[in-house]
């Protein structure tokens, strides 16, 4: 039986732990140490979207100590903490072993790869969705699907195939591409127009499709990520791409984006890896982003506890 470790066990991390349980030797690694204590003590309960709840018995540490080697890492950490884990995986991964990164944002592969080495980095993006409950419990909110592909261009997707194979058995939909940076610049232009809009004016998704003014912020900031993503070689259609962007604006309307529930809460948020990307990014093809600029320095601010507005939406 293959052995899977999950470097941050929140809402997403829980659910992946939890269903990876059936069909393999899983350890769920994260700091809340009392969700790591109610999951030893009474199991992991999910909640299901059809209703119900399951309970699954899996091992669970606050610490990285003893824990032996695994075939699969999955970093599931906020991507500001990417590099603050990194270095555990070189001890955690065993011989042939793979580092998995689905998390937001772009940049973390780059860091998890700078420790492990490319050949031994997978990426890619879910669309499962998922919420924290409290110590021990989680929700499956939706189900979706898992895409990834390998980090170095010289490792061949079939390579994967065990992974792909084990993520079916769990039930979480894999998908294997061949460049995952795709996936990610994909799931970037949604991010990047969604969330720090729904943040600074604590709105709900569907705003950004509904209302002409955000809308042509939204698609100011998803051509300014386009652009960059072309000047790295990645030819992505800026139509395309926006209308993506209103469509699961329209699907999640209801839904408060993750960054508006960190401002919210008074929580640091991942505008870094997302906007910042952008910008950062963008500063190195030479590609302007005045836009992402701008939404990275108020998300800032506000991240300094200024400007929160609508806190009766807590």
């Amino acid at each position: 039986m293959k052995r899977v470790a999950v470097v941050g066990a929140g809402a997403m991390g829980s659910v992946y732990g939890a269903l990876l349980s059936r069909v393999a030797d899983v350890v769920l690694l994260d700091v809340n140490r009392e969700h790591v204590e109610a999951i030893r003590r009474d199991g992991l309960a999910l909640e299901l979207p059809e209703g119900g709840a399951e309970v699954f018995e899996v091992s669970a540490a606050s610490e990285p100590f003893g824990l032996g080697t695994f075939d699969l890492v999955l970093v599931f950490v906020k991507s500001y903490s990417t590099a603050e884990v990194a270095p555990l995986l070189r001890d955690l991964l065993g011989e042939g072993g793979f580092a998995m990164s689905l998390q937001n944002g772009m940049g973390n592969a780059e860091i998890v790869a700078s420790v492990v080495g490319d050949e031994r980095v997978i990426c890619g993006t879910t669309t499962f969705g998922a919420t924290y409950l409290g110590p021990g419990r989680v929700r499956l909110a939706g189900r979706g699907r898992t895409r990834f592909g390998p980090w170095s261009k010289g490792l061949s997707p079939s390579s994967l195939g065990w992974v792909e194979d084990l993520m079916r058995e769990a039930g979480l939909e894999p998908e294997v591409v061949e460049d995952p940076r795709v996936l990610l610049w994909e799931k970037l232009f949604v991010n990047a127009a969604i969330n720090p809009l729904t943040a600074l004016l604590a709105v709900e998704n569907g705003m950004v499709a509904s209302e002409e003014h955000l809308r042509a912020v939204a698609r100011s900031l998803v051509a300014e990520a386009v652009a960059v993503a072309r000047a790295e070689g990645y030819h992505f259609d800026e139509e395309r791409a926006f209308e993506e962007v209103l469509e699961v604006a329209r699907r999640t309307g209801k839904n408060r984006s993750s960054m508006l529930q960190d401002v919210l809460f008074g929580r640091r948020t991942e505008i870094g890896a997302i906007n910042g990307q952008v910008v950062e990014r963008g500063s190195r093809v030479g590609v302007p982003t005045p836009v992402n600029a701008a939404v990275v320095e108020l998300i800032r601010f506000v991240e300094k506890g200024y400007g929160r507005i609508c806190l009766d939406l807590r």
